[in-house]
């Protein structure tokens, strides 16, 4: 709610203004930083792939059933290059960087456990404390979408798949075994 009252701010003082804006909505980012150092490793994805690192093991104090649609950082640049580059019209004030579906803590912590052990041949353990089948209710239902439709139509784009999300979770377990 905080963030929609920005929105409707920003977008009254700019048709006071005469000025065009657009709000560009981030879904649950994750993605390896650019040095290790970066505060990054609060993001859940981050954080579950850093704990299996270093610790073999991650602990979840929420229910595995709760959903949330995760997107890889490293595909936010050619959108951003593109909106400032090449200046098109865009369908919307309001973009959402998301991936168009959602994962359960238990499915995103199977992903990232499954290419954990595809890398380094090591088992490790991901432990729900919370283990009842309770789910989001702030997401209204199993199925928590953001839709990313206004954002692909103006790129040209398809919808995006979960390759890209097995990439980026890969390339995020990689940089934290350099670090």
């Amino acid at each position: 709610r905080y963030h929609l009252a920005r929105e409707n701010l920003l977008e009254d003082y700019t048709k006071e203004n005469d000025i065009s804006f657009l709000s560009l909505r981030l879904a649950n980012g994750f993605g390896a930083p650019a040095n290790s150092n970066n505060t990054c490793w609060n993001l859940l994805i981050n954080s579950l792939a850093r704990s299996l690192v270093f610790n073999g093991s991650f602990t979840f104090n929420s229910s595995p059933n709760i959903s949330r649609d995760f997107f890889p950082l490293s595909l936010i640049e050619d959108f951003l290059v593109e909106i400032i580059t090449e200046n098109k019209p865009l369908p919307s004030k309001v973009l959402n960087f998301s991936m168009g579906h959602s994962l359960t803590l238990k499915e995103v912590s199977s992903r990232v456990n499954h290419i954990f052990l595809s890398l380094t041949g090591k088992s490790s353990e991901v432990k729900f404390l919370n283990k009842n089948n309770a789910t989001d209710t702030t997401n209204k239902g199993d199925n928590f979408e953001i839709n990313n439709a206004a954002l692909l139509h103006a790129f040209g784009k398809k919808p995006f798949d979960l390759s890209s999300l097995d990439q980026e979770i890969k390339q995020l377990l990689q940089q934290c075994m350099i670090d």
